[in-house]
């Protein structure tokens, strides 16, 4: 191990006052050992981007590179005022650098806040230890004022909520069902009949879907696992959001969020106007030739 990794592993004792109890969060051996199978693990992906050099030079992260995303060097110079705790909240909620839509690809939401740690001191120690006196002062500055923020939280809490685990009376309430439905033609989920296409149909659009082919593909990517291959609807239903309420008793005053789900009636005629399906779906941005495209394809399979 490093000479700074010792450095940082005896400030880490020191602080926390403790010599025999060892520490979520503290940088032993085996802590740095646990991270580095965590990030060779091909369940979390970490390689596939920051490389087994742990250089971010790999094919993906060229890829991430030519987008404007930038691909950390782990072995490079540290600044000297960033500690494990940086590590570790971007562990737990990611940037955002790393949003895909509302999806963000660099928060490990399933991870333990042990194996957090563990990531988080294994990728620290990969960097360049700090050089002159003033950064090694304002690192060891650094480390001590990231220990006290650690140790207020886990005085109190058994984890350290971040992100989408924050305790509900700080989430930021959802919308009402009512609200959320009100500008769609959705129902509440129920179980109820569907269509059945018989095979003679189902041909029917298969030859359809070649003679139209750019609305087929709109329709079948963006449409289809709602609404069915010709428009009949699915048995069950799609989720719509998030509602904290619950058909439970709140415990201890925390209420627990669901999923709010909506069943998918079949399509008609009369619901195929572009401004009735941009009202259904304002996430959809489609050039207006696209539009039109889907707009032809679904009036055609629905008359046939």
């Amino acid at each position: 191990m490093k000479k700074f990794q010792t450095f940082l592993f005896l400030i880490i004792i020191t602080v926390s006052g403790c010599k025999n109890e060892v520490k979520i969060y503290e940088a032993t051996p085996e802590n740095l050992h646990l991270g580095s199978k965590i990030y060779a693990s091909s369940e979390f992906n970490c390689k596939n981007c920051h490389g087994i050099d742990y250089k971010g030079n790999t094919s993906e992260a060229k890829e991430l590179k030519e987008k404007g995303i930038p691909v950390t060097d782990f072995t490079g110079p540290i600044p000297p005022e960033k500690t494990p705790l940086d590590y570790f909240k971007v562990i737990s909620v990611g940037t955002n650098r790393t949003l895909d839509g509302d999806y963000n690809y660099h928060a490990y939401y399933n991870l333990t806040d042990s194996a957090k740690w563990a990531l988080a001191n294994f990728l620290y120690s990969l960097g360049q230890e700090p050089k002159t006196k003033e950064e090694i002062q304002k690192r060891k500055q650094a480390l001590q004022s990231a220990i006290q923020e650690i140790e207020s939280i886990y005085k109190n809490n058994r984890k350290w909520y971040l992100g989408e685990n924050t305790p509900s009376q700080q989430r930021e309430k959802s919308r009402p069902l009512q609200e959320m439905l009100q500008n769609t033609n959705f129902k509440l989920a129920q179980e109820y009949p569907y269509k059945i296409l018989n095979e003679q149909k189902i041909q029917k659009i298969l030859e359809i879907q070649n003679q139209y082919i750019e609305g087929s593909l709109i329709y079948v990517n963006n449409c289809q696992s709602c609404h069915g291959i010709g428009g009949e609807g699915v048995q069950g239903a799609a989720n719509i959001n998030v509602l904290d309420e619950s058909r439970y008793e709140p415990i201890k005053n925390i209420s627990r969020r669901k999923s709010a789900f909506v069943s998918i009636s079949s399509l008609s005629i009369d619901s195929i106007k572009l401004e009735a399906i941009q009202k259904v779906h304002p996430d959809y941005y489609f050039t207006e030739s696209q539009w039109n495209d889907l707009i032809q394809y679904l009036k055609i399979i629905l008359e046939k």
